[in-house]
């Protein structure tokens, strides 16, 4: 697992996530990749965008408080918005 991979999840489980930003324009597009927490297997590798107008901030992509969970196909952000695959 490398190293600026987070854990995000709760009491239940969770997933290790690692987001960097892959382009800027024509809009921002993450490279982001979702470990197993046991295993550190891919469970998802791959670009993504954001659900609504904007662009996340780079102190944001490493930083677990920002991010709300995974539900197997999205990752959602505490400010309601979320990263989906293109």
């Amino acid at each position: 697992m490398p190293a600026d991979a987070f854990w995000n999840g709760g009491l239940d489980g969770g997933v290790f996530v690692r987001v960097r930003q892959k382009a800027r324009k024509p809009r921002p597009v993450y490279d982001v990749t979702i470990y197993n927490e046991y295993t550190g297997e891919v469970w998802f590798q791959g670009p993504m965008t954001l659900s609504a107008p904007g662009e996340l901030e780079a102190r944001v992509l490493g930083d677990a408080a920002f991010f709300n969970g995974w539900d197997g196909e999205r990752l959602f952000l505490r400010d309601g918005r979320f990263l989906a695959p293109l």
